[in-house]
């Protein structure tokens, strides 16, 4: 414990911490000692030799100075004033080893004199308003001689005056970086003072606000400052808060925070952040749009929607496709697809306004506000209209069509964003599988068949692992010998619930998936090892096998691989393996696909172009596929007895072509004798249909060949 008496030696270093406003005195009364406050003050304190009472007289008690008074007084209230009696010092003499020490603090009637010589309030001393609690103890001879009690006793005084605004350390700290905006504002509202570094920061100059109620000239600031003073009211020190400044073409971001000053004003502080803000809303605003086109993104439109709903106001969400965009940029490069895309924006814009987004690639959202059916129909019409108008980017001439899918809030189970851009999303792929139809409104069943699409998805994937897709077998027969020269190997899946399942129920959706890849390889080896072992039951009659190839499969880097392991596998010839392909593969990448048959033509298995004159046949195909097969489809001979000539001219000049191409011509579908008679006489040597049977499993397949007799022909009328 530290005590006070004449063997305590003077610490300018200890004094300048805790009393900034100090001073200390020889003798001789010259100063010795200062604290860095006071300087500001009164810098002659700054030079050496300055005699205290050059500076300073008593106001209390009205004596002469000397050093014996002031050693004496050391357990008095003193009051210093200065020659100009415009500063006040309050303190107590301490008496020190030939020094004596004055801590003290300083008063004025109003802290614009402090301003004016250079003091604010951060340097103020910690414990200046506390200091009162303290002289009133002296005045009454509650003693205090030990210095670490006059030190707790500030401690603890300094905790219970946090409502005084200018010794707030948060306070202190803003005071510190804050300055762009200095208002002192009475409790009723007027201004009292005004100050800022920029004359755009006020709508009038600085001086002329004085005097002026805040609730007139700051009415932007008004709500906030209302609840900040409230917020003092109930014993907040100081409240800080946020406001903008529209002023001209420019607007100014401030930070402020308003606080009580000691003569029960309110002092409002505010630091001008516009660089700032405006960094922070360049970053949010990259962070929430689309670079390429200025649309909001994803996730700002999932916001935009949030909102609509919050509205509780019925609306409608639209999702919006292009159709074989692929194509644009696999023709034109990525760069005129960027060019395509930003026109795509434009022209929403002009439909939609400021309710369209770009959700990804060539993916964009909408909001109709409007809830009326037939006003949604309408903007969808107009907007399939605008997007698929002709433009012109880099000098060329191209068209886009959209797919639109529509989902009203009224209509959605459950109303949430995540729920809306299902259903939006569903109506929208509804319309890119449907032909000749642009746009798709939902429906509440669509959930329930999406329901059990993703159902039969799931168990077709437990079919593909449990080898439940297995081969059924269709018989192709020569129609020269009357013999059975081959099957086409089908897809049939051993549901164990629902029976046998024909192609039709499941091919579509594992093409949609990709599981049409397992399932024709699983196909694939199915049926070379089923016509080796039936070439070996028939003493090596070369029955040929044709195994469709989905379009995925060709896109598939391991198909070839996977035919010739198939080959190797079961040891079945690849002269005697078909693989049948349909034109549609041919419209997604033409030369691909003839890479690919070239490669597996080197494998020795023969092509066979299936449905060949339907669709969007080209005699291109015939010129550049390394094809062996044509396959005439079954359109041109169905009840061929009553088709038009023309119809019948038509097939036979297809099986001319093929002929003279030295392809083989199969006629699928035949189901009547007549059908037969007809195909027959065109020179059409294989025939392929219900007539002769329907697809059978494996083991019927030798009971059938055994049994089978070509129906007999009839006298027709066909030739003619």
């Amino acid at each position: 414990m530290i005590k006070l008496d004449t063997e305590l030696s003077f610490d300018p270093s200890l004094w300048n911490d805790l009393f900034p406003f100090y001073f200390a005195t020889d003798r001789q009364l010259n100063i010795v000692g200062s604290g860095p406050s006071l300087q500001k003050l009164f810098p002659k304190l700054k030079q050496s030799g300055v005699k205290l009472t050059s500076l300073f007289a008593l106001r209390h008690p009205r004596v002469d100075l000397n050093f014996e008074f002031l050693v004496g007084a050391s357990n008095q209230l003193l009051i210093f004033e200065t020659a100009a009696d415009q500063v006040l010092l309050r303190g107590q003499i301490v008496p020190l080893t030939e020094t004596v020490f004055f801590a003290g603090s300083p008063c004025a009637k109003s802290p614009e004199i402090l301003f004016d010589h250079g003091v604010l309030p951060q340097h103020f001393a910690a414990y200046d308003t506390t200091l009162e609690n303290l002289f009133l103890k002296q005045s009454q001879k509650l003693h205090t001689t030990n210095l670490k009690n006059m030190i707790d006793e500030l401690q603890y005084s300094a905790r219970e005056r946090d409502r005084m605004g200018f010794v707030e350390q948060a306070l202190v700290h803003d005071l510190r970086a804050a300055g762009d905006v200095i208002l002192r504002i009475s409790r009723a509202g007027r201004i009292l003072e005004a100050r800022a570094t920029k004359q755009e920061y006020f709508s009038r100059r600085p001086h002329e606000l004085v005097g002026k109620n805040i609730r007139l000239e700051f009415h932007y600031l008004l709500d906030r400052f209302e609840q900040a003073k409230h917020e003092i009211n109930c014993g907040e020190a100081s409240v800080a808060f946020d406001y903008q400044v529209n002023s001209g073409d420019n607007t100014y971001y401030f930070e402020a925070r308003l606080a009580p000053t000691l003569n029960h004003d309110f002092l409002l502080l505010a630091r001008d952040v516009t660089e700032r803000r405006e960094l922070e809303l360049c970053l949010e605003y990259r962070a929430s749009h689309d670079p390429q086109t200025e649309l909001p993104n994803r996730a700002k439109f999932e916001q935009m929607v949030k909102r609509q709903i919050d509205c509780g106001e019925t609306f409608s969400l639209m999702f919006i496709d292009l159709n074989d965009f692929k194509d644009i940029n696999d023709t034109h490069g990525h760069q005129f697809g960027d060019q395509v895309i930003v026109e795509i924006a434009d022209r929403l814009r002009e439909v939609l306004d400021d309710q369209v987004a770009r959700l990804g690639g060539d993916e964009f959202g909408a909001i109709v506000e409007l809830c009326d059916d037939s006003v949604t129909h309408s903007i969808a019409d107009l907007v399939d209209r605008r997007l698929s108008a002709k433009m012109e980017i880099e000098g060329k001439r191209i068209c886009v069509s959209p797919s639109i899918g529509i989902a009203s809030s009224s209509d959605v189970e459950g109303n949430t964003v995540a729920a809306l851009f299902q259903s939006a999303d569903m109506a929208m792929y509804r319309a890119k599988a449907k032909q000749n139809c642009s746009t798709v409104v939902f429906e509440p069943r669509m959930i329930r068949e999406y329901a059990e699409k993703m159902k039969l998805l799931g168990e077709l994937r437990e079919a593909i692992q449990n080898s439940q897709i297995i081969s059924y077998y269709q018989p192709v027969v020569d129609l020269q010998s009357g013999r059975v020269a081959g099957f086409e190997a089908l897809a049939r899946w051993n549901h164990p619930l629902r029976g046998v399942l024909a192609p039709g129920e499941f091919i579509a959706l594992a093409e949609e998936s990709g599981l049409v890849v397992d399932i024709g390889n699983q196909l694939l080896k199915a049926a070379c090892r089923d016509a080796q072992e039936l070439s070996q039951r028939f003493n090596g009659n070369g029955f040929f096998f044709n195994v469709n190839i989905s379009p995925v499969q060709i896109q598939d880097s391991d198909l070839c691989e996977n035919v010739s392991s198939a080959l190797v596998e079961s040891g079945f010839s690849p002269a005697n393996l078909n693989l049948e392909i349909t034109e549609s593969l041919f419209l997604d990448d033409f030369d691909r696909a003839i890479s690919v048959f070239q490669q597996l033509k080197q494998l020795g298995v023969k092509i066979a172009l299936d449905d060949f004159g339907t669709g969007y046949s080209s005699l291109m195909y015939l010129e550049r596929l390394p094809i062996d097969i044509l396959k005439l489809d079954r359109s041109f001979i169905r009840n061929i007895d009553q088709g038009t000539n023309k119809r019948k001219q038509l097939a036979r000049t297809i099986v001319e072509l093929g002929l003279g191409l030295d392809l083989r011509i199969v006629a699928e579908g035949i189901e009547q004798i007549a059908e037969q008679e007809f195909v027959i006489q065109t020179g059409c040597k294989y025939g392929q249909g219900y007539l002769y049977c329907r697809p059978i499993s494996k083991p019927e397949i030798v009971q059938f060949v055994n049994a089978f007799e070509m129906p007999k022909l009839q006298i027709s009328s066909l030739s003619n």
